[in-house]
């Protein structure tokens, strides 16, 4: 395999895709979905996490806080009026300054804290609310001061709108890239006889099929990590998202160009999607209507790389991550060895 075959490939396929309906379809579709969204649930422009606070004294606190922009900071009256704006929403998470807090602070005491957070709030904007607290602990004390936080969960443990819809149109951009640019490439290339005058010149088809299952990865890459920035997934555990997204992209390429390889037309391609695109979009349906019991969804692949997405997005970790990461591995290397024996078989007949 020679690296400036593949990627002189690669260059026709950027220059030649992105005028098709095909690539429209693939990156503006979810990027367009996901902005809609956003704006309907006020999420896209209004990202600033909001703050509550009851001090039972004076407090520097407040004022520091206040400084920063990062966070929004309300003042209530009595522990009761705190409790009851956070369980309605009104605030994301709301902290109970204690009685000579700041003293304690000084001292070296052992400080604690009581919160109360929003059962529906967004994992960025307890994350965010979380660093800011403990910069401004450290502007007051001069250095990091050994701080216990008493934390309930107030309101309905549930997810908001835009979070229930955010799983279907994160599996749409890693998807519908990933799957109908490979397959449509190839099934476009088989009617022109291109794939022909190819097989013939110095490339070879491995050179051919790595050139497509690449470029289908990137755009698949892109759109996600497109999804992601819209709706400001990636400022709680970038790494562990983009990982586990490019583990998505690769087993969407593979599912398209093995589509691509035993099939000749886009209207066949369609009526597969329509069919056994349930395969993989049950997953999000678990999310969209909670009532369905996930372990259905456990029987679909899709679902071992929509559930730690889900789980950081919402809580900011995934428990038993690298569970999820080994069984998402072993299914792209089973779809890399299938795609292998595929394209040994009916390669000849391209």
């Amino acid at each position: 395999m020679r690296l400036k075959s593949m990627f002189t490939l690669l260059k026709k396929e950027f220059k030649s895709t992105p005028k098709s309906f095909m690539f429209i379809w693939s990156f503006i579709l979810p990027v367009a979905i996901s902005i809609i969204i956003s704006l309907l649930m006020g999420s896209l422009f209004v990202s600033i996490p909001k703050l509550g606070i009851y001090a039972e004294t004076e407090t520097k606190i407040l004022e520091l806080i206040k400084e920063r922009k990062s966070v929004k900071v309300r003042e209530f009256e009595s522990i009761e009026l705190l409790k009851s704006a956070t369980m309605d929403g009104i605030v994301d998470v709301g902290i109970v300054i204690p009685e000579g807090f700041d003293e304690s602070l000084k001292t070296g005491e052992k400080v604690e804290l009581i919160s109360f957070i929003f059962g529906e709030s967004y994992a960025k904007d307890r994350a965010i609310i979380a660093v800011t607290i403990g910069e401004v602990l450290r502007d007051m004390s001069g250095k990091k001061r050994d701080v216990s936080v008493l934390t309930e969960l107030l309101g309905e443990k549930g997810l908001p709108w835009s979070l229930r819809l955010f799983p279907l149109v994160i599996l749409m951009a890693i998807f519908i890239g990933g799957i109908f640019i490979p397959s449509t490439s190839l099934m476009l290339e088989k009617r022109r006889k291109t794939l022909d005058a190819l097989k013939v010149s110095p490339v070879t088809l491995n050179e051919i099929f790595i050139s497509k299952w690449l470029f289908g990865f990137i755009l698949s890459l892109f759109t996600a990590l497109m999804i992601l920035v819209i709706n400001n997934m990636l400022l709680v555990n970038p790494l562990p998202l983009v990982s586990l997204i490019i583990l998505g992209a690769i087993m969407a390429t593979f599912f398209g160009l093995l589509l691509g390889i035993y099939f000749n037309d886009i209207t066949t391609l369609f009526s597969i999607w329509k069919s056994a695109g349930i395969i993989i979009f049950f997953p999000a349906l678990v999310y969209l209507f909670p009532q369905i019991p996930e372990i259905i969804a456990k029987f679909f692949p899709t679902y071992y790389l929509l559930k730690p997405i889900m789980d950081i997005s919402v809580t900011g970790r995934a428990e038993n991550l690298s569970f999820y990461l080994i069984v998402l591995v072993i299914i792209n290397i089973i779809l890399y060895g299938i795609t292998l024996l595929s394209i040994k078989k009916k390669g000849e007949f391209l």
